[in-house]
């Protein structure tokens, strides 16, 4: 009698898109620019660095293909959202330069439980943004 054959482990790294996220009502608040943006701050979570998660505006603008102002305003949409977390503001104008810490809501942040700030977000407000 011979063994199965496993299946081979995936030999690429990967980012997983939790489905609870996305089809919530915060997500389908946020424009498309918005979401992209979300995925390039997940992308960029290695297990251990949530709320240090570095991302600035400009690099979210190429992930996303619009312009640095589009993507400050994406950012303010996500934290409206309830999916981010700035959990450091930026310090350009200190010489440092330094862009801005990024907390991903649905992860745990240093062993504390995750706040699901997102779940918060309503039908109202996934209409709001179509009323404007």
């Amino acid at each position: 009698m011979s063994r199965k054959k496993r299946q081979s482990k995936l030999n690429f790294p990967f980012t997983a898109m939790p489905k609870h996220i996305t089809r919530s009502d915060a997500w389908f608040s946020c424009r498309p620019a918005a979401r992209l943006i979300w995925f390039a701050v997940l992308e960029r979570f290695d297990g251990a660095n949530n709320g240090a998660i570095s991302l600035s505006v400009r690099e979210a603008a190429k992930y996303a293909g619009c312009s640095p102002n589009t993507a400050g305003r994406m950012f303010n949409e996500l934290i409206d959202a309830g999916l981010l977390i700035c959990s450091q503001t930026s310090s350009f104008n200190s010489g440092k330069r330094l862009a801005r810490l990024w907390e991903l809501t649905h992860l745990p942040k240093d062993g504390k439980v995750a706040t699901n700030l997102w779940k918060g977000v309503s039908a109202k407000a996934s209409s709001k943004r179509d009323t404007i």
